[in-house]
């Protein structure tokens, strides 16, 4: 019953207002010290993103999201995107809304065998009609910007150059700093081998050269290596915008049907 008082008081962060009014209205009507802490800990447990210990807690957490198979799942949904868009002061499209939650129901797990038992197969349910809404409107979306507009084709135009240039870019640095240590070397030691002859103390300097356009090869030659990367990025990353499928590095491992989904989330933006 005390779980969800504190939206009285706040909208974000509401579970830390209920543990204060819970404990107020527990500690007047004399409730034992150990049983408000149990309360408590319940309150606690319905968190976004905990992890329930005990099983109490486990069933707390269980109960808080039997929503998710509910048969007016999506309706509840619709009801929710209204009352975000009030309380958080945020608007999400139809697209983004249905894959947010999708990608929340995926990750949900239930954590007691009693709520895998009710509600698991309907969730599984919901989850699909979620992926299925989902699917249809990026396909949707993407049918439409890749053939009608220039602006989502001159996307990948220019990606692809900037793929190019990119590489590029590196290439011709590296040659540059190749091609003038190696005339030195080649050309310039040979010749100062003779005065190294008659003159022994140019043998230090000569060698501090000779060393400094070796290591400048190397580095030249080390600066066309790519950056080690994962070449793996997840739906978080890319929704959120913090990472970029256009580049290789962030891609060459991915699964195709992960690259494809985040690519068709991108197009559609």
């Amino acid at each position: 019953m005390l779980h969800d008082v504190g939206y009285t008081g706040t909208y974000e962060g509401h579970e830390e207002v209920s543990c204060r009014i819970g404990r107020q209205l527990l500690s007047g009507l004399a409730c034992p010290e150990e049983k408000i802490n149990q309360v408590m800990v319940c309150i606690n447990a319905t968190r976004f993103g905990s992890e329930p210990q005990t099983q109490l807690e486990k069933l707390m957490h269980d109960a808080d999201r039997a929503h998710l198979a509910a048969e007016d799942y999506l309706q509840t949904l619709a009801a929710l995107r209204e009352e975000w868009s009030q309380f958080k002061e945020r608007t999400w499209s139809e697209n983004e809304w249905h894959l947010l939650n999708h990608q929340s129901i995926k990750d949900h797990t239930y954590f007691t065998e009693a709520a895998r038992a009710l509600w698991e197969k309907r969730k599984n349910v919901n989850q699909k009609s979620l992926k299925k809404l989902v699917k249809e409107k990026l396909d949707a979306v993407v049918e439409t910007h890749m053939t009608a507009t220039r602006s989502a084709q001159m996307m990948f135009k220019t990606s692809l150059r900037n793929h190019i240039d990119l590489r590029n870019l590196a290439d011709n640095k590296a040659n540059i700093m190749l091609s003038i240590n190696a005339i030195i070397i080649t050309i310039t030691m040979p010749l100062a081998a003779n005065y190294v002859t008659a003159n022994p103390f140019l043998m230090v300097p000569m060698g501090v050269l000779l060393s400094t356009c070796l290591l400048a090869m190397f580095f030249a030659t080390l600066a066309t290596r790519p950056s080690k990367m994962s070449g793996k990025t997840s739906d978080d990353a890319v929704q959120q915008g913090e990472a970029n499928l256009f580049f290789f590095g962030n891609f060459y491992n991915m699964d195709f049907d992960e690259y494809r989904k985040g690519m068709r989330f991108i197009a559609a933006d």
